[in-house]
């Protein structure tokens, strides 16, 4: 006879799966958000080379949420796929802080604006070598009050 898991928890484990995947997309899509803006805003001005880039960066970031997904690598360690991601938002946020910046900011200007992008790296920090196949479990685990 073979043990059989009650409904309730496969049902909690699919949700918990979502839950993960939505927040992937989620949160790469509220990565990339703040290119849409600008490329509205580009294209207002007629600054073509700026929006043609926000728009290749902003193509380049949703399809690399869809491409590299970490449940299409499970065992690859989170922080590897995800600074495939931050890679894009960084290139994309210096190359248009190149283009769209008057040209008599200094570069140490330049590079203090894009000082709040070290913020993107807190995933890395905070999954560091765990894998995809490792943050179920462990996310999921709860004590006896339902509070972590």
């Amino acid at each position: 006879m073979s043990y059989r898991a009650p409904a309730g928890a496969q049902r909690t484990t699919t949700a918990a799966a979502r839950g993960r995947r939505l927040a992937w997309f989620g949160g790469g899509a509220g990565g990339l958000s703040w290119l849409l803006p600008l490329l509205v805003m580009a294209t207002l001005q007629q600054r073509y080379a700026a929006a043609l880039a926000a728009l290749l960066f902003l193509g380049a970031g949703a399809t690399y949420l869809l491409l590299c997904a970490p449940w299409k690598f499970p065992h690859r360690p989170f922080a590897v796929i995800y600074l495939g991601l931050l890679a894009i938002i960084l290139a994309a946020a210096f190359t248009l802080l190149w283009l769209l910046a008057p040209a008599t900011l200094s570069l140490y200007q330049r590079l203090i604006a894009l000082a709040p992008l070290a913020t993107l790296f807190i995933p890395v920090l905070v999954f560091g070598r765990r894998a995809w196949d490792e943050l179920g479990p462990a996310l999921m685990r709860r004590d006896d009050d339902g509070c972590g």
